[in-house]
């Protein structure tokens, strides 16, 4: 999935929640994974971070799925 894409699927999903009760985090990941943003009612601190996001090196995808679950736990 290319950049673009990438950034349209998260801003449509971002679009989807109520920016009340609903948290979301955004977070990174290539070789490190990087808390972008934590948990937020804000749609547009979130929309912030998506903006943001630049594509590099490889993915560390478990890595970043670890780190979503430990944020949610956390401060969500």
């Amino acid at each position: 999935m290319g950049d673009t894409a990438s950034k349209s699927a998260g801003h449509a999903f971002i679009d989807l929640l109520d920016g009340v009760n609903d948290q979301a985090a955004i977070l990174s990941f290539n070789t490190v994974v990087t808390t972008q943003q934590p948990m937020t009612t804000s749609k547009n601190l979130l929309h912030a971070a998506v903006n943001a996001m630049t594509p590099s090196g490889a993915t560390a995808v478990w890595d970043g799925a670890y780190q979503g679950i430990l944020e949610m736990l956390q401060n969500g």
